[in-house]
């Protein structure tokens, strides 16, 4: 996930890592569920400002984490 953040941000595209439990309870009350549906779901809820954002560790950390396990 590090590296797709680290290129979208050097391209200058903005990435968010939402909450997924939040999500998904705003995307249970969709009735017809569907890949397109759901991607109009997410873009509504980021378009909102209704969703909080998760911390993503560092490459450094996540690598550091691998060792210990």
């Amino acid at each position: 996930m590090h590296f797709r953040r680290v290129g979208l941000k050097e391209t200058g595209f903005y990435m968010v890592c939402m909450e997924a439990r939040q999500v998904n309870a705003a995307l249970s009350a969709i009735r017809n569920k569907t890949d397109r549906t759901d991607a109009r779901g997410i873009a509504q809820i980021l378009r909102s400002g209704w969703f909080s954002a998760v911390h993503l560790e560092s490459r450094k950390a996540q690598t550091r984490q691998q060792k210990v396990s």
